[in-house]
């Protein structure tokens, strides 16, 4: 839990990502994910899609951005971040 709150304290949590020059709906997902952590290990990309209200193009381009080669090594990353 701890390691949960000290990842949403920084836009650093997901890899080395400038927030500041994300697109606006990157930024929605962003924080999106941010917010949810617990929640990841549970869903899928068109999941984090809806709730986001983007699309599961721009989960994965937002998921390539912050340096991972798929959604299956960023849920992993989460969920090993998260003790899920």
């Amino acid at each position: 839990m701890i390691l949960t709150k000290q990842l949403r304290r920084t836009h650093e949590f997901f890899g080395n990502i400038d927030f500041q020059n994300l697109t606006y709906t990157e930024k929605v997902i962003y924080n999106y994910l941010k917010n949810n952590l617990d929640k990841i290990p549970y869903m899928h990309v068109r999941d984090i899609a809806t709730e986001a209200h983007a699309g599961s193009s721009s989960v994965m381009r937002l998921i390539h951005k912050m340096g991972f080669d798929s959604y299956i090594d960023f849920k992993g990353y989460i969920k090993k971040a998260t003790n899920r």
